[in-house]
């Protein structure tokens, strides 16, 4: 109707143009002067074919009656001072208009896709013209006719203009040639730059109704007006099987039901031979460079097509329109729904074109509504005004879609697996978008095949992923689209009883993610507090807190085995390789380890915990006390309201004597806010350990009597702790060895010595507390040495067998060398976790360490 409307006006345009300038031009001239060399060789061709042995001397009417719109309106501009000048008027005027009825006109006649804007810019210009009756008689005519005889459209007969140039092409005429193409100017821009690009194979996908064969149509189209070199053919064939009316889906008769059917109707249209049909087309795609568009290529998929797809001939491209994705050979583009906008344009030209009065005077905030609820689906949208126009309610139609959705998804639902249908029943059922790690619970589907249905779901454009930024990465989910949910709710209903069960794993899920989101807001630099970004990660949380109660007894291997499924669902999560770390240091794969807190440093640039947690090790297990140092201060930066990174930074602190910023912050700790039992002895033993350390590195100074104040200053800490604990007394135990050697060094110093004897008799008094045997005489004895047996597990050797490391029963841990090691079984690596006890003394670098070493067995 469109078409033929548009043909019926600029038809009479054209004839009133013809009929002015065969009256107004000179006719004192030859036709050959008046019409210039060009356009009478052109028209002269048009009346016989062959202008130059014509001997035809025909009149300049006979010629103008073979010019089309273009040709008399640039031979009228030509003239313009020998046209009336109130036609010339309008001539000027709507000069921009004349140029894009040109344009119109050359769609129409070259059966080429109709612009949605065609026809309402036609009538525009029809209505500025008429106005001036004595020059437009044949279009006023035209006017009043259709007013009276719509009908009169319908006897028309377009005659078209075969391309003089050109590649050869079967395009049939698209479905939107009713109401041009509307919108999706990017998406046809991308498509063409794909086909003329690189890509043999370029695939639109989407679900049914989007438009993917109007689409492939307006490429096409636009390649043969724009691009006509790049291609000697532009072949289409489709597959399409059924058809949707207003009240049934219909069968196409006659239509291509195999992939070899399909090639049988490509390479005829080429002009190839009877036989093996795949070979053939081949051949002909090898000879010429053909783009051919498959439509509707998901009826047809098989391993005759994809061989087709992996042979395709250098110079020929082939453009699929399908429901299903392929997921190898193709460039694909993803065809979405309209705009908003664009599908209320579409539905109020469609009602206007079809006379649809109920749909043509709705306010935009209605038509909106139902677009909406037609998911702005171009196929649904159209479908919506053929049935209301048949005289059905609008509310009655989107009521009732049972058609549409079976004509859109019924040939992609019966092809996916049992595993894809599990997962989505499992979406149906529960609603939302999801991880793969939370589809990977509720599924109670492997890693491997969850992941093998969701490319299989995605291909089929049931399925459909968003991502959102989280930290340093982006989260990914799975969704049922629109369209999808509403074709199973209604064909493929989950029972009652399905879905409690479904929401039985789901709160299972939920309650785990509270409790774990709880403990780590109660202990966020606690070890075991799993720091989730987002609700899909309390999945990933629940395989990482199984890892760590396998590393606490030591099972180090099956936790990592644990951690690598986590890793596998979710590769950026900075927590899986923090918890990674641990079990590598556990282990004693320490460079491993060191990797896996890098990584997660990689994925979370901010995290308080594995600052605060790396730079433990570094300081325990790699004596990396700078860089660890680094680490703290970066701990306490980003968790500035919690204690423990300052109290490892004080610890690292005392470790490179930095003694002034140690006490610094230990001030800082104590009249810290957050305060309890447990924080309050570690504070408490850092302080002490202050004490301690610092008279160990005045001894070593030669500092003798700063030693003996700090000394002091550890009795009379200690004194002030309501309840030291067993470790307290054991670091003031190593004080022992000290107090031995500086009252040898303090010498004729009578009340120095005094003091000595003092601090000796006050450690030796809380030694017998816990051992039950009476103190000694004086510092001066000999049996101190009974004093300094300390007691611990050696914890790692080092790979050149020289030395190593015992963790003592404090936490702290002694370097040894091996040639201090009696027992020959501890020289082994099945040494590591042996219990020992040792005794300790300054080494030549001022370093407390540990010697005599012996198995406590």
């Amino acid at each position: 109707m469109t078409r033929l409307t548009l043909y019926a006006l600029i038809s009479s345009i054209e004839e009133d143009l013809r009929r002015l300038a065969d009256k107004y031009l000179p006719n004192q001239q030859k036709p050959r002067q008046i019409l210039g060399e060009h356009l009478f060789l052109k028209l002269i061709e048009r009346v016989d074919g062959d202008a130059s042995e014509s001997e035809l001397t025909p009149t300049l009417e006979d010629l103008l009656a073979f010019s089309d719109l273009g040709d008399v309106y640039q031979l009228m501009r030509s003239y313009l001072s020998d046209f009336p000048s109130d036609l010339v008027d309008q001539l000027d005027n709507f000069s921009d208009d004349f140029v894009d009825l040109i344009k119109i006109r050359n769609r129409v006649m070259h059966a080429r896709p109709l612009e949605f804007d065609d026809l309402s810019r036609t009538n525009d210009l029809c209505e500025k013209l008429k106005s001036k009756s004595s020059y437009w008689v044949s279009l006023n005519e035209i006017i009043g006719r259709l007013s009276n005889e719509p009908e009169l459209v319908l006897r028309l007969s377009i005659p078209f203009e075969n391309d003089a140039i050109g590649p050869s092409n079967n395009l049939p005429m698209p479905d939107f040639d009713e109401t041009g193409f509307i919108g999706r100017r990017v998406i046809v821009d991308n498509v063409i730059r794909a086909v003329l690009g690189v890509y043999p194979v370029v695939t639109l996908v989407g679900e049914g109704g989007l438009g993917k064969t109007s689409l492939a149509l307006k490429v096409a189209y636009e390649i043969l007006e724009k691009k006509p070199d790049e291609y000697d053919a532009l072949i289409f064939v489709s597959a399409k099987t059924s058809q949707l009316t207003d009240s049934e889906i219909i069968r196409i008769r006659g239509s291509v039901n195999s992939s070899i059917g399909l090639f049988e109707v490509a390479a005829g249209a080429l002009g190839g031979n009877a036989g093996n049909p795949l070979e053939d087309l081949i051949s002909v795609l090898s000879q010429f460079r053909v783009l051919l568009i498959i439509d509707n290529l998901e009826t047809v998929i098989d391993k005759n097509m994809n061989e087709l797809l992996s042979r395709i001939p250098q110079g020929s491209k082939i453009l699929i329109t399908t429901r299903i994705r392929l997921g190898a050979y193709e460039f694909p583009v993803q065809l979405d729904p309209m705009s908003d906008a664009e599908a209320i344009q579409l539905l109020r030209v469609t009602a206007k074109i079809r006379s649809c009065s109920r749909l043509v005077q709705a306010s935009n905030k209605v038509i909106g509504g139902f677009c909406t609820r037609m998911r702005n689906n171009p196929l649904h949208i159209k479908w919506f005004v053929s049935a209301v126009q048949a005289g059905k309610r609008p509310e009655e139609v989107l009521a009732d879609e049972k058609l549409f959705l079976q004509f859109c998804l019924s040939n992609v639902f019966s092809q996916v697996g049992e595993n894809s249908r599990r997962l989505v029943r499992t979406l149906l059922a529960l609603g939302g978008s999801y991880t793969v790690a939370e589809l990977a619970f509720l599924t109670e589907l492997d890693q491997s095949t969850l992941l093998s249905a969701i490319q299989e779901l995605t291909r089929t454009n049931m399925f459909f992923a968003t991502s959102a930024p989280t930290g340093a990465s982006y989260e990914t989910k799975y969704e049922l689209s629109q369209l999808a949910r509403a074709y199973l709710a209604r064909f493929y209903p989950v029972s009652k009883e399905e879905q409690k069960q479904m929401l039985t794993v789901k709160r299972r899920l939920v309650s785990a993610g509270e409790q774990i989101a709880s403990e780590a807001q109660t202990n966020p630099l606690s070890a075991s507090s799993i720091h989730c970004r987002t609700r899909s990660d309390w999945v990933i949380a629940k395989y990482l807190r199984e890892s760590l109660s396998k590393i606490r007894i030591d099972k180090c291997d099956e936790a990592l085995e644990i951690i690598e499924t986590a890793k596998g669902l979710a590769p950026d999560f900075s927590e899986v390789y923090r918890v990674e770390a641990w079990a590598y240091a556990r282990s004693g794969n320490l460079s491993q380890a060191y990797d896996c807190y890098e990584k997660a440093l990689e994925w979370a640039p901010d995290s308080a915990i594995v600052y605060y947690l790396f730079g433990g090790f570094l300081l325990r297990d790699m004596h990396d006390t700078e860089k660890a140092n680094e680490m703290f201060e970066r701990a306490m930066q980003l968790c500035p309201e919690r204690p423990e990174p300052m109290i490892d930074y004080a610890r690292c602190c005392l470790f490179r004597r930095n003694f002034v910023d140690a006490m610094s912050a230990i001030e800082k700790l104590e009249v810290g806010a957050i305060r309890n039992e447990h924080i309050d002895m570690k504070i408490a033993d850092i302080h002490l350990q202050y004490f301690t350390r610092y008279a160990e590195s005045c001894f070593v100074n030669h500092e003798y009597y700063k030693c003996l104040e700090a000394l002091e200053g550890s009795r009379e800490f200690y004194d002030s702790i309501s309840h030291p604990d067993r470790r307290m007394r054991d670091r003031l135990a190593k004080l022992l060895y000290i107090v031995a050697q500086l009252k040898l060094a303090l010498g004729n110093d009578v009340d120095g010595c005094q003091r000595v004897d003092s601090f000796s008799s006050w450690i030796q008094g809380l030694l017998f507390k816990d051992s039950g045997q009476p103190p000694l005489a004086s510092s001066s004895d000999s049996q101190y040495d009974l004093a300094l047996v300390n007691h611990g597990a050696i914890c790692r050797l080092h790979g050149s067998g020289q030395f190593g490391f015992i963790r003592q029963d404090d936490g702290d841990e002694i370097y040894f060398r091996l040639s201090q090691v009696s027992d020959e079984r501890l020289l082994t690596s099945f040494a590591v976790g042996v219990r020992v006890k040792f005794d300790t003394k300054f080494d030549w670098k001022g370093r407390l360490v540990a010697v005599n070493v012996k198995s406590e067995g």
